[in-house]
């Protein structure tokens, strides 16, 4: 996620367009009306962000779980992807450039840099797959894809055991904690400007980590099965200005 500097009470700082998400728990009706919504790590300087982010989700239209077919009050985790573009005047044009529903992280382990690996420079991009049951624990995992520069198993072994470690908060529909499979691309970056994790910053250009960590965590784990769909076709939309006092 980008390291946002709060400035004039706001999160948002510089002189460019700046990529940053939102997370917020989630509480639908059976009708997939918001009930609630709690952005997981509300600050002050997030406020008016916030705000206007809140106000654009109550309209969106979702569709919550169902159990034999029946929808049921569903909770989930939303995460949404923004950018916002200063406008001149102090305030700031915030597009929306994607939203996915589901599993969210709990607690994270980050994944140990192995020695013989940082010795040799060697990065890499380890995509993890991880079953994770109904009370958020991992049941299996395994790697989907892996783009290193050296040492590959060594990196792909450290990925591995902390995903063992993981613990995620996972969908509750009808009262039920639901099983899931999460994807999660964990990077081992040295700050090297070149190979795999360049590429890598092009993809995700506001990770900002020095050793191996899950890339920005929220904004970047896949929900595989999500129980709860978002039907308004949100891409490229624009927040609603800032209320005038």
């Amino acid at each position: 996620m980008v390291m946002a500097l709060f400035a004039g009470g706001s999160a948002l700082a510089g002189n460019g367009p700046i990529d940053f998400s939102r997370t917020a728990r989630l509480s639908l009706d059976a009708n997939g009306k918001v009930d609630l919504l709690v952005f997981d790590d509300a600050k002050p300087g997030f406020a008016k962000v916030d705000a206007r982010l809140e106000s654009a989700i109550r309209q969106w239209a979702f569709v919550p779980g169902s159990i034999d077919g029946k929808p049921m009050p569903t909770q989930t985790t939303l995460s949404v992807e923004l950018r916002a573009t200063p406008e001149g005047n102090g305030d700031y044009a915030i597009n929306v450039l994607g939203a996915t529903t589901g599993l969210a992280f709990q607690s994270v382990k980050p994944p140990e840099y192995p020695s013989s690996a940082m010795q040799r420079g060697c990065e890499g991009i380890i995509t993890v797959r991880v079953d994770v049951d109904g009370t958020g624990a991992p049941t299996q995992t395994w790697v989907e894809s892996s783009d290193a520069d050296c040492m590959k198993p060594h990196l792909e072994a450290a990925a591995l055991t902390a995903a063992k470690q993981w613990r995620f908060n996972v969908e509750t529909v009808g009262g039920h904690r639901m099983a899931d499979q999460a994807r999660v691309p964990v990077e081992f970056c040295l700050g090297i400007s070149h190979g795999t994790c360049a590429r890598w910053a092009k993809q995700v250009a506001d990770s900002e980590h020095g050793s191996g960590t899950p890339a920005s965590s929220n904004m970047h784990i896949t929900s595989i099965n999500s129980q709860t769909k978002l039907l308004t076709q949100i891409a490229g939309t624009t927040l609603p200005a800032p209320a005038v006092p």
